[in-house]
């Protein structure tokens, strides 16, 4: 018969190596794509910031007249 701890430190070490199994391949991917998420955000920045840039007009434009 195996010892309990036995079979308790077995069960951790899977779970931790699954884990870090999926860490690494998250990671993997965000490198991979690395550029691909940069162009991204950037557009997202841009449509963020002219967003900003029609608010601030018609915030403006109303405030005037």
């Amino acid at each position: 018969m195996i010892p309990r701890y036995k079979i308790k430190l077995f069960c951790i070490s899977v779970i931790y190596i699954r884990q870090f199994t999926y860490m690494f391949n998250y990671f993997k991917f965000i490198f991979h794509n690395y550029f691909t998420l940069q162009r991204v955000f950037r557009v997202l920045a841009l449509l963020n910031f002219s967003a900003n840039w029609n608010c601030y007009f018609t915030y403006e434009f109303f405030e005037n007249t």
